[in-house]
C-alpha cells in the first residue's frame, strides 16, 4: 500500500482492514458500536497481483440505508493502487451492515466486494457522526475540502 493522505493526518489501523484473496468472498470487519467514528479498509493486493492490475477508481455504498437519522455513514474514503480506504460512523444498534466496495482497474478490470459490519447493541444509537476533530479543526479530504457525513 502506497502512502496515502488521510484527513486529520489519520493513519490506517492494520486489524480493520479485510485482504481480499484471489478467489471471492463475503467480508467482515471487527464489530463497531453505533458513535464509533472508525477507519476501515478493503486490501485488494492478493486479488491484483498475478496481473499486476491497480485499483484506478473506486465506489463505496452502504447497502442497508434506509434514510433513518442513525443510518451508517460514510464520513469519507480514499485509495491507492490496490487498497480502498474509508471512514463510518453511526448505525443502527444491533443490526449487520452490509457495504458494497467497486472498484475499477487501470487493466479495466470491475470487481464488487461485499462488507458485513455489525453494530453492537450495548451502546445507544448515534446520529450522523461529528466530524470535526478534537482541536475543532473542520475535517478535509486530501484536495483540502470539507467533509460532510453522507449515506450514500
Amino acid at each position: 500500500m502506497t502512502d496515502l493522505t488521510l484527513p486529520g493526518g489519520l493513519a490506517p489501523d492494520p486489524a480493520r482492514i479485510w485482504r481480499v484473496s484471489a478467489q471471492h468472498s463475503m467480508g467482515q470487519w471487527p464489530v463497531k458500536s453505533s458513535p464509533d467514528l472508525l477507519d476501515y479498509g478493503v486490501d485488494f493486493s492478493a486479488f491484483l497481483t498475478g496481473s499486476g492490475d491497480t485499483i484506478e477508481s473506486h465506489t463505496i455504498s452502504v447497502q442497508t440505508a434506509t434514510g433513518s437519522t442513525y443510518d451508517l455513514t460514510l464520513v469519507w474514503d480514499t485509495h491507492d493502487d490496490t487498497c480502498v480506504l474509508l471512514m463510518l460512523g453511526s448505525g443502527p444498534p444491533s443490526t449487520q451492515q452490509c457495504i458494497r466496495i467497486q472498484i475499477v482497474t487501470a487493466q479495466g478490470r470491475r470487481f464488487e466486494q461485499m462488507m458485513r459490519l455489525w453494530i453492537v447493541d450495548y451502546i445507544p444509537a448515534s446520529g450522523k457522526p461529528l466530524l470535526m476533530l478534537p482541536t475543532g479543526e473542520q475535517l478535509a479530504d486530501p484536495s483540502g475540502a470539507p467533509i460532510s457525513g453522507t449515506v450514500v
